[in-house]
């Protein structure tokens, strides 16, 4: 008579089975946390990466326009109208739709204008929900402002302008004692009408709370600016703007 020997199951019994899920786990826990790490450290290198180009645009734009500066919103009057700097510095970056007169694209209903200001002119960790153009103005996809610094002019309406410049003009990189130093582009967080630049000189009069405008903490700690020699740097904002400390680097004046 033949005695058959009951095989062990190659299956997992109940305790290997939990065992085994928990090590998983305990690798997602670790695993994930670093993935999604990496994953925004890549979206602030290509946000970097966007304001290097906008950067190098605005140093060719320079090199052809007297060593003028591209004006943002903030210099348009009706008596006078500007095309901002997005539409003045596209033909730079590859667009050469714009390579016309900058003044016949219309900010309010020019494709391709929003279609530049929600790619190369978006970060990819602006968090903000993209209004629809029926609503707002493209300007509001924008992620970047242009400081205002330079285009105050001393026979501004507004008396305090005068008082921050103290005699001097900044519209031209030859005007701007240490361009490598003097913040010209940060990380906005407006989304209001027309928004395509930041009031840096309201924090030195004291009219609006330092950093009024931007968005400190895209990154973390840390945010992206472009500075008037064409380069961008990823700082905490202090290290531009610190009244205690005397630090003022939006302020070409000040810049050290």
């Amino acid at each position: 008579m033949r005695i058959d020997i009951p095989r062990q199951s190659a299956g997992f019994t109940l305790i290997e089975l939990v065992v085994v899920i928990a090590i998983i786990a305990l690798l997602m826990g670790i695993l994930l946390p670093a993935l999604g790490a990496s994953k925004a450290i890549a979206r602030r290198m290509q946000c970097m990466t966007q304001m290097v180009s906008i950067g190098q645009a605005m140093t060719m734009y320079t090199g052809e326009n007297d060593e003028y500066f591209p004006p943002s919103v903030h210099s348009f009057s009706i008596a006078d109208p500007v095309a901002a700097w997005d539409v003045q510095l596209a033909p730079y970056l590859g667009y050469t739709s714009f390579s016309g007169d900058p003044l016949s694209f219309n900010i309010f209903t020019s494709d391709a204008l929003v279609q530049l200001r929600s790619t190369l002119y978006r970060c990819p960790e602006d968090q903000r929900d993209q209004p629809e153009p029926a609503f707002a103005p493209p300007d509001s996809y924008l992620s970047y402002g242009k400081s205002v610094y330079f285009e105050l002019r001393p026979d501004s309406p507004d008396p305090q302008e005068a008082v921050v410049l103290a005699g001097n003009t900044w519209g031209r990189t030859l005007d701007i004692p240490l361009p490598s130093a003097t913040v010209i582009f940060g990380e906005i967080a407006g989304g209001a009408f027309g928004v395509d630049h930041v009031m840096a000189h309201f924090w030195k009069l004291g009219r609006t709370e330092p950093g009024d405008g931007l968005d400190l903490i895209r990154h973390g700690s840390a945010s992206n600016y472009i500075y008037a020699d064409g380069h961008a740097n990823g700082v905490a904002f202090p290290q531009t703007f610190d009244n205690e400390k005397g630090i003022d680097l939006w302020n070409p004046a000040t810049a050290r």
